[in-house]
């Protein structure tokens, strides 16, 4: 499964388009996140292997700005290794490796936010 963030513009915000996809494509999508307003809304969604590009190219032809990567970024300055973020992981996309270093998963995140909350430092961030 990869993980997509759509973004939606305020004036698609209120469209029908992620079931309008689903329908057309006949693909399953499970969304993970979603925070929508008036303003605009972004939704964190993962999608079958096979089928990301298509969906990819689905949402775009609808207008919606569609980005692959990683929802929260370990700053590594501020990062002091506490670890205080690792038992939040309801996934286990964060780890400790051999050299007591936190390391992120980022094809795991489900985006649950858990570890930015959990990071007493401000180490973590969410990616704009």
């Amino acid at each position: 499964m990869k993980k997509l963030i759509l973004n939606f513009g305020a004036q698609i915000v209120n469209e029908a388009i992620t079931a309008k996809i689903i329908l057309k494509h006949k693909v399953l999508i499970n969304i993970l996140r979603a925070n929508v307003q008036e303003e605009g809304g972004v939704f964190l969604i993962e999608v079958p292997d096979e089928h990301c590009e298509e969906i990819r190219a689905a949402f775009e032809s609808e207008g919606v700005k569609v980005e692959r990567g990683k929802l929260i970024e370990k700053q590594t300055p501020s990062c002091v290794n506490c670890c205080a973020c690792y038992s939040t992981c309801p996934v286990g996309a964060i780890s400790i490796d051999e050299e007591f270093e936190v390391q992120f998963d980022y094809e795991k995140c489900i985006g649950c936010l858990n570890c930015v909350d959990a990071c007493p430092f401000g180490a973590i961030v969410i990616q704009k």
